[in-house]
């Protein structure tokens, strides 16, 4: 018995497998079919109970509420491919008014959370929203998301003026399938990052 968080490896060493929660049975198929039960169920678990959440940080003027993901054609996926054009949708309610608002997520592996993989804040390209409406929701759009399979976290952060209005930590999840990227029916292995380039001789 082949017991792991290891999607990859799971995949590749298995042929059934099972997923438990809380120690009981949950589901129980074929590999691909029982990864896929398991990452939209994580998916569903975090996109729930985000508003709920009591461990978070600030003064509570704005409060983060809920995230989902679009793809390019702006339909909500559970899951991303390697090089997908995706949209973070991040909903937020505020008690009023608010200015001068800044918004950032991470994202990194559980086991390293100190090591962050990417980082996306309205500060550093200069988006500040100068104003913010009762409730709304933030977008970010990332073009070309550039991880390879497996399971991101990411701490969500706001400010209001200069002040830390919401700090969650982890705030959401990413999980990014196996895809065979370039078509050579191999799966990447190397690197955490993916990118398109080619080859030639002269």
């Amino acid at each position: 018995m082949f017991v792991s968080h290891n999607l990859v490896a799971v995949e590749g060493l298995c042929s059934r497998a099972i997923l438990l929660n809380a120690g009981k049975l949950a589901y129980d198929d074929g590999v691909k079919e029982t990864l896929t039960e398991y990452m939209g169920a994580i998916s569903t678990t975090t996109l729930e109970i985000l508003g709920e959440r009591k461990d978070r940080s600030g003064n509570g003027r704005l409060r983060l509420v809920s995230y989902s993901l679009a793809d390019e054609n702006g339909d909500p996926i559970n899951v991303v491919s390697p090089g997908q054009d995706i949209t973070i949708k991040i909903k937020y309610e505020a008690k009023e008014l608010l200015k001068k608002v800044n918004i950032a997520f991470n994202l990194y592996e559980y086991e390293y959370e100190g090591q962050v993989l990417l980082n996306f804040n309205t500060e550093d390209i200069g988006k500040e929203f100068a104003k913010l409406n009762h409730s709304g929701e933030f977008r970010c759009r990332i073009p070309y998301f550039p991880l390879k399979n497996g399971i991101y976290f990411g701490n969500l952060f706001c400010t209001e003026n200069g002040s830390v209005a919401d700090w969650i930590r982890p705030g959401l999840q990413i999980v990014v399938e196996s895809h065979d990227l370039y078509g050579t029916g191999r799966l990447i292995s190397q690197s955490k990052f993916i990118t398109k380039y080619d080859w030639n001789l002269e």
